[in-house]
């Protein structure tokens, strides 16, 4: 099982724009010219069923998705290639197990890709080629997939999966959660990195995942607690975790004590990607909203036509968001334009 089932199309939309903080956000929704990968195959409205992650590099842009569907732009998302990454022989018909997240390095080159059932996909050329490098534990889905300094990087999953490589996933280090909480998402700044999963739980690492402690929540005997489904941090002293319901707590102590945003209950939409962009917090969820918490701290909403944002992806000034809800979704582009 995945986080998301729903599925999304590409499709065209009209452009729309608006005003935050002195800074103009355009929100432009981008069908894809679709070309088509060695194999000479055609995507289709089914073969593109869903989308789960996005990332930016300084050349490319990358979404993964359902069944092994990978699809790359050199152009701004203007056109896009549709690739397979296969985890057995066959074709893409053959291929079952959906890419779940993507992330790269800074450099734009070492990236990495995790899925359903253990698939980890680990790339050194900035996305030209991608080599396998399952888990340990193949019946795990692999949330989240970071890449840290040089050849390491940490992944998180369900059931408490927690490993971390130091050598490009030729060999895996297992530090799984004792209480087998799904685990959503990781982020790191520096050495230091924050998971986060169900039962509002919140792990911090202060040796590049060599070791987790508990910060909050992981109480699976509270049968009332929610998800955390995303954690992004602004910069190494604030951070924010979000979940269900709107929920969402954030620290100004770089993760020593979370404090509880007001709202949510209800009053938020469910928010299950997060992103930083400078100073700014963007968020997305339930029912295309996104949210910005902009540099004078005020949070604004823009609401998008498709509905469940899976995923964002910020470079610059230039983000990403995709989402997931049937033919009539679509992929956004967005450009900021001004000083931030």
């Amino acid at each position: 099982m995945t986080r998301f089932t729903l599925s999304i199309v590409a499709q065209l939309r009209k452009y729309r724009g608006i005003v935050a903080a002195g800074a103009t956000l355009a929100l432009l929704a981008v069908a894809p010219l679709w070309s088509s990968d060695a194999s000479g195959q055609t995507p289709t409205a089914q073969s593109i069923a869903n989308f789960f992650g996005i990332a930016i590099t300084p050349t490319a842009q990358v979404i993964v998705g359902g069944k092994g569907l990978l699809l790359v732009s050199t152009d701004g998302g203007h056109t896009w290639k549709w690739k397979t990454l296969h985890e057995r022989d066959g074709g893409p018909t053959m291929q079952d197990l959906d890419l779940l997240s993507i992330r790269f390095a800074p450099n734009g080159r070492t990236g990495w890709i995790g899925g359903e059932n253990g698939i980890i996909f680990y790339t050194a050329d900035g996305g030209h080629t991608w080599q396998p490098r399952n888990a340990p534990f193949s019946d795990q889905n692999i949330f989240r997939v970071v890449p840290l300094e040089g050849q390491k990087a940490c992944t998180v999953g369900t059931d408490g999966t927690l490993l971390s490589t130091s050598d490009a996933g030729v060999h895996w280090n297992s530090h799984r959660f004792d209480q087998y909480i799904d685990l959503n998402d990781v982020t790191f700044v520096g050495n230091e990195g924050w998971a986060v999963g169900a039962y509002r739980t919140i792990l911090h690492t202060a040796n590049g995942g060599a070791t987790w402690q508990l910060q909050h929540g992981g109480n699976r005997k509270v049968l009332d607690e929610e998800s955390y489904f995303a954690v992004a941090f602004v910069d190494p002293q604030h951070g924010w975790v979000t979940g269900l319901a709107g929920e969402i707590v954030y620290t100004s102590d770089g993760g020593r004590t979370w404090q509880q945003y007001p709202g949510g209950g209800g009053t938020r939409p469910s928010i299950f990607a997060a992103a930083a962009s400078g100073p700014s917090l963007w968020l997305g969820g339930k029912r295309g909203s996104l949210l910005e918490r902009a540099e004078d701290k005020h949070w604004r909403e823009v609401k998008i036509s498709f509905d469940d944002i899976t995923d964002i992806a910020f470079s610059g000034k230039v983000g990403i968001a995709v989402g997931l809800g049937g033919p009539s979704s679509e992929l956004w582009i967005m450009v900021r334009h001004g000083s931030r």
